[in-house]
């Protein structure tokens, strides 16, 4: 692939996570409102779920508790995508084998394995499907994280080397 079309992708990947991050900064933002509204009415209140199985549903749990829940992992995916436009700059910029890609992905691997213990605190007041299902999603995330770290360090490490044999 050629170095013009790796950074043009890099700069559309960079878009949709700056896009995607702002979404998750409102949703944070705006959270105690929209939480509240759907332990009022419930959820087929919100509109897009009238008239789905989920209409006549209310959330579980306690409302502190799963507003406290929400933005938490919405700080810790904030993390996650920060890392992520992080090594997409360095892409763009022509380094992807270099140490700051390698922290990035052990960040990366640091905020996965909170949100996985946040889930995995969750099963205890709150238990789903989705939520064991989040966790192990989250554990295998941050497990791959950490190799991608560990291989991109040693990339790093190398390509030094390369550079001082000339």
């Amino acid at each position: 692939m050629s170095a013009t079309v790796t950074r043009g992708l890099s700069r559309f990947l960079s878009a949709i996570v700056v896009m995607i991050s702002a979404c998750d900064v409102f949703s944070v933002v705006s959270a105690p409102w929209w939480l509240k509204y759907a332990y009022d009415k419930g959820y087929g209140e919100l509109g897009f779920l009238a008239g789905t199985p989920y209409g006549d549903a209310h959330p579980g749990g306690s409302y502190v508790f799963m507003l406290i829940f929400i933005m938490l992992c919405g700080l810790l995916m904030l993390g996650l995508l920060f890392e992520a436009f992080r090594i997409l700059r360095n892409i763009r910029r022509d380094m992807p084998f270099c140490r700051s890609n390698a922290a990035s992905f052990f960040n990366a691997a640091v905020y996965a394995s909170c949100l996985s213990v946040v889930f995995i605190f969750k099963m205890f007041f709150s238990p789903s499907i989705l939520t064991l299902l989040c966790t192990g999603i989250f554990i295998l995330f941050a497990l791959f994280m950490l190799v991608l770290s560990k291989l991109f360090a040693l990339a790093a490490q190398i390509r030094e080397e390369n550079e001082l044999t000339i």
